[in-house]
């Protein structure tokens, strides 16, 4: 039988060595999943990634705000949205990274400066790819950036590779990757291509038409805000109109924050999508009080609902015709055929 002191030894020892596997699972932890002790965010003015080239009908959100033109080459920043109806957008970041977005698809783009902990020894880049139904080609770039893939029911997390990330009409995540690996998944997928999203189910998707009612909706209070400025429309009318770009703005922003926060198993996620409903609904009833306010002070409600917000209705109405033609890079192969980065015909970042 051991002496007393010799037992209290070897409990004091096996405790120690319980509590440094758990310091090294915490750092391991802490490395790829994105806990960090402090984020740093991009500096408002500064751009992190470029819409390089685009066609057919597209819609983006800029700063938080529906009813810009896009052009090319136009600059996007952290938080910003590219919503592709019957086009398809090619997105370029400084470290040549390239994502390419094939049509009805709803992709945000984030990136934030990371220090890792505990040991704070380095900062670096945690860029992440949102995208709530469509699909998406992609390739790395020169430098080793942690990229998150966001879809409604999985996250996963690479720093170099190549391949292809697709949301089904179920929601269901298909990922394929053509050359390198994950660094981790969470969630359930399935390895190939989701089938592309049909004209009729787009028309039906509450992602893509909540994102066309805001921009239409913008579109309108842009229009309402020159006839104002022209002394064609009251103060009350134009308040109007902006309070109604604001209420379709946050009724976006809930959609697609509530897909997230019912499907998403990430701990992490889940608490950016219910801030972010929580955010929606206060501007909502903001924006309904200001749209009460209004109508006290003479403005008319042209209707209960948005006209209809159809692809056409988009194409037809000038200030939302964001249609892009001419020459263009390579835009991504279809389903089944090798995948590869639009614009650059490299087997290597």
């Amino acid at each position: 039988m051991r002496p007393i002191s010799e037992t209290r030894r070897i409990v004091l020892a096996a405790a120690r060595l319980v509590l440094a596997l758990g310091l090294c699972a915490m750092a391991f932890s802490c490395s790829f999943m994105g806990f960090r002790a402090e984020k740093q965010q991009n500096a408002p003015e500064r751009s992190i990634a470029t819409l390089v080239h685009f066609t057919g009908t597209v819609v983006v959100k800029v700063h938080g705000r529906w009813g810009v033109m896009p052009v090319p080459d136009m600059p996007l920043y952290s938080g910003d949205k590219v919503i592709t109806m019957d086009g398809t957008a090619l997105i370029g970041f400084p470290d040549g990274a390239r994502v390419s977005v094939c049509t009805n698809s709803n992709l945000e783009v984030t990136q934030d400066l990371e220090e890792w902990v505990p040991f704070r020894t380095r900062r670096f880049t945690d860029r992440g790819l949102i995208l709530l139904c469509g699909r998406l080609f992609f390739q790395t770039g020169r430098e080793k950036i942690q990229t998150h893939f966001i879809t409604p029911a999985t996250i996963f997390s690479v720093f170099y590779g190549r391949g292809n990330v697709s949301v089904d009409n179920d929601l269901k995540t298909w990922i394929v990757m053509d050359k390198g690996q994950s660094v981790f998944k969470i969630g359930d997928f399935k390895t190939g291509f989701a089938p592309l999203m049909t004209e009729r189910r787009a028309d039906q998707s509450p992602l893509l038409q909540a994102a066309l009612a805001a921009e239409i909706a913008a579109n309108q209070a842009n229009l309402a805000a020159e006839e104002q400025a022209a002394g064609n429309m009251t103060a009350a009318q134009k308040a109007w109109y902006t309070a109604q770009r604001e209420e379709k703005s946050a009724e976006e922003l809930y959609a697609a924050s509530d897909v997230l926060d019912i499907y998403h198993p990430d701990q992490f996620v889940l608490a950016r999508a219910r801030r972010d409903k929580r955010t929606a609904k206060k501007i909502m009833a903001e924006a309904d009080r200001a749209k009460k306010r209004a109508i006290s002070e003479g403005a008319v409600a042209p209707g209960t609902e948005m006209p209809d917000t159809g692809k056409d209705t988009v194409r037809v109405n000038a200030p939302a015709s964001y249609t892009h033609e001419g020459a263009a890079p390579a835009l991504p192969p279809p389903s089944g055929s090798p995948v590869f980065t639009p614009g650059d015909s490299s087997s290597t970042p």
